[in-house]
Order: structure tokens, then C-alpha cells, then sequence
């Protein structure tokens, strides 16, 4: 059986803590992807902790916007370091497992070298200061092409330092094919995002309507990348029946 993870984009619906205990999966938090929320978790440290309480499995989905681990300006990397190291004490309060942040790469804003180099400095100096007890995993967004992250991640070459490979971002913003995705990354994948869309927006819908072939992404996942976790990321109303899904086809067991 996966290793499953269930969320509901951006809060902790009670639905997704109720599939969660019916099909025991985990919970990925996505309630602190604003950066200045993590810096105010104790306002909202006792409701999580309390969701939770049922829930053996826990990821956390750092902050993101307007953070770019890439950046040349020391002051806004003081300021990304500040935000994901308290990502970091946030995911060991939450006892969890998997650390999710963005790759910050925006095409044609950067070259590609230079940003390999920024973030691989950047990373590696992160790495130094936490601890191995949590897996963090850099999540593709923007990037046409798989070779930018698989290269952070063997630069960086630290064994809790993967990627998570959101199939939704790959299929609206990549020019190549989920398979060569897949089969290009193959074992640096240890974290995936499961959703699905029309090929043009970003609109998480479940797994069972969109562009994606779901069934034959999911064997390719486990024969390239079958260590890798899966996080269920779609809108709340088709979150069940992507569970099911799961469910139908062995992946998961109730």
C-alpha cells in the first residue's frame, strides 16, 4: 500500500480529516503557505494540533509566496531563511514527516545556471542548520523542464533533500511529457502531488477529470519513483472521489 497523503489546497477541512481516519491516510497542512502565517503559528498551533490528534501521518506545505531562494539581495535571503527555517520548527511541532517548498523558479527571470547555483549555496546552508528527522522536498511549479530540479538535487546531494513532483504544475507549465518527467527524475522523486486539469490553468481538480491519464502517471510513478509519498491536492468537493480512486485500483486500503 502508498504511503497517502490527503489536503484540501489551502485549510484543514473537517471533510479531509474525516477520509482521512475512514481510509487512514495522512494529512498534509496547507494552512501556513502564507509566509507571514509561520510566523504566527502559536495563534493557530492548538486547533492544528487537535485536528491531528487522530492522525499518525503529517506533512506540512511551507510558505511560498514572494519567496525566492534564488535571490542575489542578501536581505530577502535572511528573509527566505527566516521563513523556511520557521517552516521547519512548525513541521517538527506538527510531528511531521515531509516538508514541501517551492523551487522559486521563474522562467526567463533567471538563468537557469545562475539560479542552480543561488539555490544549491542557499540549500546546502539551510541543510546545514535542521535536523535529518524531516524530508524536505523542492516542488516544481513553473519549470518547462525536469533537468532544473534533478540538477538542485544532486548538486545539493543530501540524502533528505528531494523533489516533489506536482504532476498538475508539469502538466499546465512543461512542454514535455509526464512520462518523461517521471522517468527523467525517477528516484529524486520521493513526494508527489496528485491533481488534475485541463492542460491551460492550474485548477486542481480530483483525479478523475481532466487531461491526465491518472492510472497510467500513477504506474509510471511506482516503477520510476516507488518510494515516493503521495499527496492528494485537489478542490474539497472531488477529494472523496479521488480517494476512491485510489481505493479501486489498490493503492490504498480501507
Amino acid at each position: 500500500m502508498k504511503n497517502v497523503f490527503v489536503s484540501s489546497i489551502r485549510d484543514e477541512a473537517d471533510e479531509v480529516f474525516k477520509l482521512a481516519q475512514e481510509f487512514h491516510l495522512g494529512i498534509e497542512v496547507l494552512g501556513f503557505i502564507e509566509p507571514y502565517m509561520i510566523s504566527d503559528f502559536a495563534s493557530m498551533e492548538k486547533a492544528t494540533k487537535d485536528k491531528l490528534s487522530n492522525i499518525k501521518q503529517r506533512s506540512l506545505h511551507g510558505p511560498f509566496l514572494d519567496l525566492f531562494p534564488a535571490s542575489k539581495d542578501p536581505a530577502i535571503i535572511e528573509v527566505v531563511k527566516k521563513r523556511f527555517l520557521g517552516a521547519y520548527k512548525t513541521a517538527k511541532t506538527l510531528n511531521a514527516r515531509h516538508l514541501v517548498f517551492h523551487a522559486g523558479f521563474i522562467p526567463k527571470a533567471y538563468f537557469p545556471k545562475d539560479w542552480l547555483n543561488n539555490c544549491t549555496g542557499f540549500w546546502k546552508d539551510f541543510l546545514s542548520e535542521v535536523g535529518n528527522d524531516i524530508e524536505i522536498h523542492i516542488e516544481n511549479v513553473c519549470e518547462d523542464d525536469f533537468s532544473l530540479i534533478n540538477d538542485l538535487i544532486n548538486s545539493v546531494n543530501n540524502p533528505n533533500f528531494s523533489a516533489c513532483l506536482d504532476i498538475g504544475h508539469a502538466n499546465v507549465n512543461s512542454s514535455n511529457s509526464l512520462e518523461a518527467w517521471i522517468k527523467g527524475m525517477n528516484s529524486n522523486i520521493r513526494y508527489v502531488h496528485l491533481h488534475n486539469n485541463d492542460g491551460v490553468f492550474d485548477s486542481h481538480y480530483g483525479l478523475c477529470r481532466g487531461q491526465i491519464d491518472i492510472l497510467k502517471t500513477l504506474e509510471l510513478l511506482e516503477t520510476y519513483a516507488p518510494s515516493a509519498a503521495w499527496s492528494l491536492e485537489t478542490k474539497l468537493a472531488e477529494t472523496r472521489q479521488s480517494v476512491l480512486l485510489l481505493e479501486q485500483n489498490g493503492f490504498i486500503r480501507k
